[in-house]
């Protein structure tokens, strides 16, 4: 089936729900096309291309389901200053935005993207703060959009884009890629979930990303289901193993010695090993910390009343 791609505005939205939509655009050959998929962020009067493959809904008609989209930078002078007032640019209303087009031309966006806040300059009421503001909204927007529509490619939704976009600006996408056990660093975002996505982009049952996550997540499992600040080390590895190899090729088995060597990295920097009991390091230190102040209010510092409670 071959890949057909459109470019136009955006002439109604007739369903938008988070990050998928239903809508008419209005090509350059002004012809009218339905479309659907997950599509972020995008209103009625925007300018957007889109890439995907026709077919037929049985009671709406012929429709195309996008797989690819992006907002095309803006061209013409109407349509610069529609973009640059639409509200996306913080610091700029409609006086301003026909400022910029008067001072820069019809094909403004552009040259702020590649000049930054020089070309700005002379602009009046346009002081060295809203300059920045400008710029950084103007680039955010093309890099955010470009970030959601990847990640939505592999199963990630607009919203968890953006708290990773949050954490990692630019880099995101490079960094899920990576690691896309880092989505657990996210409220909310559990191991099975960026276990899937890894699967999804190749990322090997045996990745250490994917063994640390795991031993982590049944880590914090258990701690949590019976209210303990520490779980005994060899039940550790016999459930982490038990997770990790479930919906796994043979040979791609974890082994306890994986496991173990696995825990050792991990040491110091999120789980604490000690008398062959394994804590979160948060948990340790916080009842470490608890034990010392504990020691003071009795009035000793002998090392035997720093043993934990």
């Amino acid at each position: 089936m071959n890949n057909l791609t459109y470019t136009g505005e955006v002439v109604a939205v007739l369903f938008q729900s988070d990050d998928y939509m239903i809508g008419k655009l209005k090509t350059n050959d002004n012809e009218k096309i339905t479309f659907t998929g997950n599509i972020f962020g995008v209103g009625k009067n925007e300018l957007l291309t889109i890439t995907g493959n026709l077919f037929n809904h049985t009671k709406y008609g012929e429709q195309l389901k996008v797989f690819s989209w992006e907002r095309p930078v803006p061209k013409g002078k109407d349509q610069t200053v529609e973009f640059l007032s639409s509200g996306l640019v913080k610091g700029v209303g409609k006086a301003r935005a026909i400022d910029i087009v008067n001072k820069l031309g019809e094909d403004a966006v552009r040259i702020i993207q590649e000049n930054g806040e020089k070309s700005l300059m002379g602009i009046r009421g346009i002081g060295e703060k809203t300059r920045k503001t400008i710029v950084k909204s103007i680039n955010e927007t093309f890099e955010v959009q470009e970030i959601v529509s990847e990640l939505l490619q592999i199963g990630i939704n607009a919203d968890l884009s953006l708290k990773l976009y949050k954490e990692y600006g630019s880099d995101t996408v490079r960094e899920v890629k990576r690691n896309p056990y880092i989505l657990t660093n996210i409220r909310g975002v559990g191991f099975h979930k960026a276990d899937e996505i890894a699967k999804r982009i190749g990322i090997l049952p045996t990745s250490g990303f994917r063994l640390g996550a795991g031993t982590l997540y049944t880590l914090n499992q258990l701690c949590h289901q019976d209210g303990h600040s520490y779980i005994p080390q060899e039940e550790l590895i016999q459930k982490s193993k038990t997770l990790l190899n479930h919906n796994i090729d043979s040979h791609f088995t974890i082994t306890e010695d994986d496991i173990f060597v696995t825990m050792c990295n991990m040491e110091d920097k999120q789980i604490v090993i000690e008398n062959e009991n394994v804590y979160l390091k948060f948990f340790f230190d916080y009842e470490d910390q608890l034990a010392r102040k504990l020691s003071v209010l009795r009035g000793s510092s002998s090392p035997d009343s720093l043993k934990f409670i």
